[in-house]
Order: C-alpha cells, then sequence, then structure tokens
C-alpha cells in the first residue's frame, strides 16, 4: 500500500482540539490542521503516566517503571526483568512489583516468572480485590499457582506514589488501602522495588480526555458517537474502545 508515502505519522499526543480552526495542538505548541479528524487512541492502562513523568526523577522512572501499554519498552523491561533475576540468584531480595487488576497483570507475572525471576521476588499488588476471571474453578487454579511459586498477592491497594533512587537502583512505592472511607487517615505503606510493571483496568490518555473535554465533545465513560461514528461536530469521528454509541 506504500503508507509511508501516503501517510504521515507524527508521535505525539494531542493536547488541544481547536474546532473552529479545524486544527489540533501538540505537546510542542505545533498545530495540525484537519479536513476530518478521526480520534481513534484507544484506552491504555494510565498509571505510569498518573505518577508522573516531568520531575527530577523521571529517567529513574523511565527505567524502572514499565506499562504493558507501552510496546516500546518491552525491550528495557526484558532487560530490568534479567538484572533482577540475575541478582535474585546472587542471593539478593529486591522485589518485582506488578500492578493491576486485569488478565494482563497476571500474564506479566508468570512472563517474569518465565524470564527467571522468583516469585519470591515477586508482588502482584491490586487495587480490588475480586476474581479477575469469572469461573471459580479457573481462577482457584490461577490463585494457587501463584502461591505455590512463591508470589505474593496483595489486594486492596493502590500506588498512589514513585520515587526513584537517587543512583537510579530502584524505586520506592507508596501504597494505600483503599478500604479507608470517611475521614480516617489512609493507612500507606513504602515499599522498595526493583521494578514496577502497571497493568491497571485501560482509561483514556489524560491529555486526550482534556482535549476533548476543552472543545466540548461529548463524553460518557466514551466519546459519544452516532450510527456513523461521528460526533456532535460534523467533522469529527471516533472508533474503537475510546467510543461509545449515543443512548
Amino acid at each position: 500500500l506504500a503508507l509511508a508515502a501516503r501517510v504521515r505519522v507524527i508521535d505525539a499526543r494531542v493536547c488541544e482540539i481547536d474546532r473552529d480552526a479545524r486544527a489540533v495542538v501538540l505537546p510542542d505548541d505545533s498545530i495540525v490542521p484537519y479536513d476530518t479528524l478521526v480520534i481513534a487512541a484507544g484506552l491504555q492502562d494510565q498509571t505510569a503516566e498518573r505518577l508522573g513523568a516531568d520531575r527530577a526523577d523521571a529517567w529513574v522512572l523511565a527505567q524502572r517503571v514499565f506499562s504493558v501499554s507501552d510496546a516500546a519498552g518491552n525491550a528495557y523491561l526484558e532487560a530490568a526483568a534479567a538484572e533482577v533475576a540475575r541478582d535474585a540468584s546472587a542471593g539478593a531480595e529486591d522485589l518485582a512489583l506488578v500492578y493491576g487488576d486485569t488478565i494482563d497483570a497476571l500474564s506479566a507475572v508468570n512472563a517474569l516468572l518465565a524470564r527467571g525471576v522468583p516469585g519470591s521476588n515477586i508482588v502482584h499488588v491490586r487495587p480490588g480485590g475480586e476474581p479477575l476471571i469469572d469461573d471459580v474453578g479457573a481462577w482457584t487454579l490461577v490463585s494457587d499457582a501463584m502461591a505455590a511459586a512463591g508470589v505474593t498477592t496483595r489486594t486492596r491497594s493502590s500506588i498512589v506514589q514513585a520515587q526513584g533512587d537517587e543512583d537510579g537502583s530502584g524505586l520506592t512505592v507508596v501504597l494505600e488501602d483503599t478500604r479507608t472511607s470517611g475521614d480516617a487517615e489512609p493507612v500507606r505503606q513504602a515499599v522498595r522495588c526493583a521494578l514496577l510493571v502497571t497493568a491497571d483496568v485501560p482509561d483514556v490518555d489524560r491529555s486526550l480526555f482534556a482535549a476533548v473535554n476543552g472543545c466540548g465533545l461529548p463524553y460518557d465513560g466514551r466519546l459519544v458517537v452516532d450510527h456513523k461514528f461521528r460526533t456532535t461536530q460534523h467533522d469529527i469521528y471516533a472508533g474503537g474502545s475510546i467510543a461509545k454509541f449515543a443512548r
């Protein structure tokens, strides 16, 4: 199809949609005009983004925090997992944290085990506590297998902060008990780990949500479209997991 000759690819996020000027604004303030805009960004795990990248220790987080939504980071994750496995074989107790209430999180745990990271060095942190598989028998088998491998599962815990070590050797993650209610002080615990793999429930990219919300397009958990995948703006369409049909 010779797509490279027909399609210009810009590796950037959309920060603003100017409906009147029919253009999108990128993080570097460059403006890309359009005749028709199709929003098909999908949904991704937003944990790493929520923890923040515009900070002094961003370089540490880039080497120690990996999202299953980021295919480009897989090579770095392989290297980090190999490092944890190597150090564990030498007696180190550095932890590999996997965060999320998804099947992808279970797959990430299995991938770490397959790459030689001992189960005793893996902690699966879950914001919720309900089974991740509807079939009770299957969920029991998975839970028993993880326990037999030595993997620790911590439920009802949310990551609220991550701080990279000054030397880049790891990071400290702050977990908060999600069962805290009312005016009670949240129960928090700091856990140091060598790497963090995030695989939580997919959500819309924050900058894209701000852009959609800022230009007044209806958003009800997803970007609302009609039977032609058109938003309320005649020249803006949406498709994929980020879109939903109007009721």
